[in-house]
């Protein structure tokens, strides 16, 4: 079985190192990632922002809901916790983000990438799958010391419980409990013929 499962990670690693090699050198994010952005950057063009503080790079963004959103770009916060959370900005960020390009004008050197979080870089990712995850050989070509050869895994002492053997798994927390059916009984049954032939 642990074969299976480490032939299964050596094939998960080999694709996704894979796909960061096959990743154009423009791209800086992960694809997830770059595909939530590109659908809430024409969201983020429709809402009004309001400075709060040029220079703490505070915002205020007014959204779509009719609540206005305190955005904090210096520290990478939003009220609305997404941006906290995901680690990658909202659509109240990338519009206070927006607000502050049109602002600076050519002087800005600010990017939506600057708000994301390393680990959502391409770079971070290939390096996550620079090491080789190697499968299991066969058995046959395994060199095993002596001593471990002798070495022989008894079974864990245990005390037999008294009863019988359980043979239905007990349901976990949340899980719901099947309903036995009532068992009409033969008395009932008897009853019912009797009162037909009477009547």
């Amino acid at each position: 079985m642990l074969d299976k499962i480490i032939e299964k990670f050596a094939f998960w690693s080999n694709k996704y190192r894979n796909e960061c090699a096959s990743m154009p050198s423009t791209k800086v994010v992960v694809p997830f990632v770059e595909n939530v952005l590109h659908e809430r950057c024409p969201i983020a063009k429709r809402l009004t922002v309001r400075e709060v503080n040029g220079q703490e790079f505070l915002f205020d963004v007014f959204g779509s809901d009719g609540v206005v959103y305190l955005v904090d770009l210096a520290s990478k916060t939003c009220v609305c916790r997404m941006f906290d959370i995901d680690k990658y900005p909202c659509v109240h960020a990338i519009a206070a983000l927006m607000a502050k390009i049109k602002k600076d004008g050519r002087m800005s050197t600010l990017s939506v990438y600057d708000l994301c979080s390393r680990y959502y870089l391409v770079e971070t990712w290939a390096r996550a799958y620079v090491k080789t995850i190697y499968t299991v050989p066969h058995i046959s070509t395994w060199a095993i010391p002596e001593d471990v050869l002798k070495l022989f895994a008894y079974p864990p002492d245990y005390t037999a419980k008294r009863g019988r053997n359980q043979e239905e798994r007990h349901p976990s927390e949340g899980e719901s409990r099947k309903k036995k059916k009532k068992k009409t009984s033969n008395k009932f049954m008897l009853s019912a013929v009797c009162y037909l032939k009477l009547y």
